[in-house]
Formats: C-alpha cells, structure tokens, sequence
C-alpha cells in the first residue's frame, strides 16, 4: 500500500474513533445537544486529496446525491477537510459545520471529482461547470450554497 494511501487510511480510522468516543460521551447529554449517530465513513482521493463522507465513490458522489452532476467536494471552513456533502458533514464530524464568508470568495474551496483540479468559492458560484474539464454541475446545488457560504 502507498504511504500517501496508507496515512488516508490511519486518518480515516482516527476520524472514526473520534467520532466514536463523541458519541459514547454524548449518550450522557440532552437529546438536543447529541451529534448524530455515527456513520459509515469513507475517503477517497481525488488528485492527492482525500474527501470523505459517506459511500464516497471516484467521483466524489456520496450516499446522499448520487446524480450524474454531483461530482464536486467541498473544503469545510470549520475543519478544512473536503466532504462529499452537508449532510456527510453533518453524520461524520463531531462538530457544527461552518459557512465561508463572503470575504473569502479566493479560498480554493471546491474540488471538481471528475478532474480533481480546484475551483475558488467566486469561480464555483459563477460557473455552471468546471472551468477546467467542463463536467457540469448541478444546478440543484444552489438551493444548498447557504449551508456552504455566506450570501449576500
């Protein structure tokens, strides 16, 4: 196994076993104040970079969008890990997501899974495809881009 594959793997298993112990420690808390059960955590890596979330395949689709156009990772503000989705997030961090500012438009936040090249949030926002390979993107995606950015 390649070292860089090997480390991915180390990560993966670390992220689990901290994801774990969260929620042993949260079965004492109120309901509301429990992050959601565990999931089945996956990574992949997309040009060098690994993106995790759930059923992650080469693309960087996860269990939740599976569409021929959702092939875009995003770079989480809160931990500077590229997930699949909000909701892999949401099910395999053990803390809240963070939005970008719209100060932060240059950040190299997107990652496209069919080319693995990098888009800034300004590029993706203002894209309907991938700058570099041209692969389309969903335009469902908007309706999510509040999750991800600060609008304006």
């Amino acid at each position: 196994m390649p070292v860089q594959r090997e480390e991915s793997v180390r990560e993966t298993f670390m992220v689990q076993e901290s994801v774990r112990e969260t929620v042993r420690e949260s079965s004492s808390m109120n309901p509301s104040e429990r992050v959601a059960p565990m999931a089945p955590i996956s990574s992949i890596e997309v040009n060098g970079e690994p993106v995790f979330g759930v059923g992650v395949d080469a693309q960087t689709r996860c269990s939740h969008w599976r569409g021929r156009h959702d092939t875009i990772a995003l770079r989480m503000k809160c931990c500077e890990r590229w997930m699949a989705c909000f909701e892999c997030h949401r099910e395999c961090a053990d803390h809240p997501a963070e939005v970008w500012s719209i100060y932060e438009r240059d950040q190299r936040a997107i990652l496209c899974g069919s080319c693995g090249e990098t888009l800034t949030i300004s590029e993706y926002l203002n894209a309907l495809s991938c700058l570099h390979c041209g692969t389309r993107f969903n335009p469902g995606c908007a309706d999510h881009y509040h999750l991800y950015f600060e609008m304006e």
